[in-house]
């Protein structure tokens, strides 16, 4: 055990599943394609549903929904006061759904995704901004026997939505959902569907535009040179040394390039501590069907307007010194979960010959490089990784491809395998790492850094993590609840506010909910780190790691 310990990244990352086909049945509408020896009214929406099998969109204009369209990659239609149904439908077994019986199919493995994000935009039925706030909802369900009572119900997301408007689900947390719901996610082993649902539409009318809706192993929103829900001077406040600035997103928006001419990214954002940027290899990965790989790197489609454009090591690194990083990441590949081993053996030699690339590709002397261990959840290849890694010799060592889907005994695993074999005097960075169990864990195990979007995320859904475990804020055990977040917290949250006043504001959708449940959050990570590093300075660290477990087996969280 070593004093390194210091560094939590704050960041958002994005992680985007593969794309698919979505068709549209609706009897009123004409014929348009034969699909699996059978005749249905179809339109196709290519690139839309990030899946990597069909998916059906089912329309049933008898109860209050229209027009429906679609045009530009934009689907549309109409909603009129009312229950209204749209449902995407998985491949389900002997699915019969409202006339739509494909036979026999395999239905959604529930298990390999976390994220349920959607894009949309909704106005009234003459393309006008809505006047009100309108909540948006989505149910799921595992069969046409499962409904309505029985499907689970994401948390509503209430706003006017009048502009494009990016929405996010954490399908595995029960703070996600609606606190009326009988099932969650997680009481399924497959999922047969969506359901996407306006609530109580006014009078006039809601018209519905949907461009995108994915599944995901990972979190779906991207840092744009901020922590979202708070100021540089309040992180500052809060203990955070460095934040993490996602290479991949800067580049496409607002441009490496300009944020260069403005002074570089530490002036732009306000920030005069240390930044750390990824290679834009995570992000270009999730894309999906959207990215091909080849030696050169990886050439993919923009999310934001469809351009095309290649990321190389060359131009990795290019883009992080022209944003004035101070710690650089190589270009890797992150590696999926499951995969095939011999995929898995070529993208880490591949990965081993890029971070080669991007290490010749470095100008600036002043700035660290760290090196990538990838390798999936193969020992031997982790270990082989490990060892090109220190061959080709970096400032620092990270762990890639975890946190991807894969079980948290598998993750630490891994770090059992590989932390040992790399250098005790180099700091080694968790990346993509995780829960406060994770961090735990992870320092018991040598390791230094990490970065973390749990923190900022859950905080903005509600989800305040303690000494004692997580507790979801909008639940109606808090109504009259005087008691601050956590009692052991010295935030600045916890000393003025109740949990009572931060239930009623995050029913309210107010601002402040987000900004102070953030302070907490980030606090409480921050703390984690400071009370883990001294204990390690103290000699005690294995009674300070009995005693993080033993309070959350107080509250049943361990």
């Amino acid at each position: 055990m070593h004093l390194r310990i210091n560094l939590l990244l704050i960041l958002l990352a994005v992680h985007i599943a593969a794309q698919a086909e979505i068709t549209v049945t609706d009897p009123s509408l004409p014929a348009m394609r034969v699909a699996e020896g059978r005749e249905y009214s179809v339109y196709e929406i290519g690139n839309s549903w990030d899946m990597d099998s069909p998916v059906d969109i089912e329309i049933n204009e008898s109860v209050n929904l229209s027009n429906l369209s679609f045009q530009g990659g934009v689907l549309t239609y109409d909603v009129l006061e009312g229950p209204n149904i749209l449902w995407m439908v998985f491949p389900g077994r002997q699915l019969a759904f409202r006339g739509l019986d494909r036979g026999e199919r395999f239905p959604m493995d529930t298990s390999r995704y976390r994220f349920l994000t959607i894009k949309l935009r909704m106005r009234n039925l003459e393309g006008e901004p809505l006047t009100t706030d309108q909540p948006f909802v989505v149910r799921f369900f595992e069969d046409a026997t499962r409904l309505p009572a029985d499907a689970g119900i994401l948390q509503p997301r209430s706003d006017s939505y009048e502009d494009w408007t990016v929405i996010e689900w954490d399908l595995t947390d029960a703070g996600d959902h609606d606190v009326n719901t009988n099932y969650f996610w997680s009481d399924f082993a497959a999922m047969r569907g969506l359901r996407f649902n306006p609530i109580r539409p006014s009078q006039s009318g809601v018209r519905v535009e949907i461009d995108w809706v994915r599944l995901s192993a990972g979190p779906a929103v991207g840092t744009q040179g901020t922590v979202k829900g708070l100021l540089p001077e309040q992180l500052l406040e809060l203990g955070a040394q460095i934040v993490l600035a996602n290479t991949y997103h800067l580049y496409l928006r607002p441009g490496h390039d300009r944020v260069q001419r403005l002074g570089g990214l530490h002036r732009f954002m306000h920030w005069d501590k240390p930044i750390l940027t990824d290679s834009g290899g995570f992000q270009v990965f999730s894309l999906g069907d959207l990215r091909k790989i080849d030696e050169e790197g990886v050439r993919f489609q923009s999310h934001l307007d469809g351009s095309a454009h290649v990321l190389s090591p060359e131009l990795s690194i290019a883009i992080q010194e022209a944003l004035g990083a101070d710690i650089m990441m190589v270009f890797d590949e992150c590696i999926p979960f499951p995969a095939d081993r011999r995929y898995v053996a070529d993208s880490t030699r591949r990965s081993a010959r890029w971070a080669e690339r991007s290490k010749l590709a470095r100008k600036d002397p002043t700035a660290a490089l760290f090196g990538i261990v990838q390798g999936g959840m193969d020992q031997v290849l982790r270990q082989q990784s490990a060892e090109q890694m220190m061959s080709i010799s970096f400032d620092g060592y990270a762990l890639g491809g975890l946190s991807v889907g894969e079980e948290a005994a598998v993750m630490y695993d891994v770090m059992d395998w590989t932390l040992p074999l790399l250098p005790s005097g180099s700091p080694r960075y968790i990346m993509g790492v995780g829960t406060p169990e994770n961090l735990v864990e992870a320092v018991t195990r040598g390791a230094d850094m990490f970065d973390c979007v749990m923190p900022t995320r859950n905080a903005r859904n509600g989800v305040m993590f303690t000494s004692t475990g997580k507790i979801s804020i909008k639940q109606a055990r808090y109504l009259d609840d005087q008691d601050p977040i956590d009692a052991a917290c010295n935030c600045y949250t916890c000393r003025h506010y109740s949990r009572a006043y931060l239930r009623h504001l995050y029913q309210s959708r107010e601002i402040l909910a987000s900004v102070l449940n953030t302070i907490h959050n980030v606090y409480y990570y921050h703390h984690l780190m400071h009370q883990m590093r001294d204990a390690i300075a103290a000699g005690d660290f294995a009674a300070f790691r009995a005693s993080f477990y033993r309070q959350r087996r107080l509250t049943g969280e361990a």
